[in-house]
């Protein structure tokens, strides 16, 4: 089941580089966020030593 999630008082700059990356990607601000959560969730789940 899909959760909103809301990000506030982000600074300006950090806002523009993702903008920046948004169009790069040919995607929304939103489906940009979501693919930086998506791709840090899947890099930390490589480095995680099996087990732990």
């Amino acid at each position: 089941m899909p959760v909103n999630l809301s990000i506030k008082n982000g600074p300006d700059q950090v806002a523009g580089e993702i903008r920046k990356r948004a169009a790069k990607h040919h995607r929304s601000l939103q489906g940009e966020l979501i693919s930086i959560l998506e791709e840090t969730i899947t890099q930390e789940k490589m480095l995680t030593p099996m087990g732990f």
